[in-house]
């Protein structure tokens, strides 16, 4: 009697662990949502940004944005030389896992050194910056 009785607990405990295990593994994986933002330089290479130029010689990145927020998206990027806007990229939609890349130029038309090209994302028609990259260069 007793030896049935561990049979059937034992049983019930083996059919819950394997029920909870089959729940576990078919809920969908929780996790951040996120965009990635990044930059690169010539021939798509993470050494090669264009740091020293020349007056009147054009700077060109590769800017990418990465939608990994669960959701489709829409983006915007704004370039800013010496933090006035020179470029704005509007209408970025992208669904959930998809990828965008484009070449990015910016002329600096004054000499100096650590002069600031800022790359500001945003995300959804929102007012404040989502995602911001900075590229320090000197211009002869």
């Amino acid at each position: 009697m007793r030896r049935n009785i561990l049979i059937g607990l034992f049983s019930v405990a083996l059919l819950s662990a394997a029920g909870l295990l089959v729940y576990i593994t078919q809920q969908p994986a929780v996790g951040e949502s996120f965009t990635n933002f990044y930059i690169l330089g010539r021939n798509k290479d993470a050494s090669a940004y264009p740091t020293e130029l020349i007056i009147g010689q054009p700077g060109k990145v590769t800017l990418f944005v990465e939608n990994h927020e669960k959701r489709a998206a829409s983006y915007k990027v704004d370039v800013l030389l010496n933090d006035a806007v020179i470029q704005t990229v509007d209408a970025i939609l992208l669904g959930d896992g998809k990828k965008w890349e484009s070449e990015i130029s910016f002329l600096p038309v004054t000499a100096g050194t650590g002069q600031s090209v800022k790359f500001q994302l945003f995300i959804d028609e929102e007012k404040e910056v989502y995602r911001a990259l900075l590229l320090l260069v000197d211009v002869k």
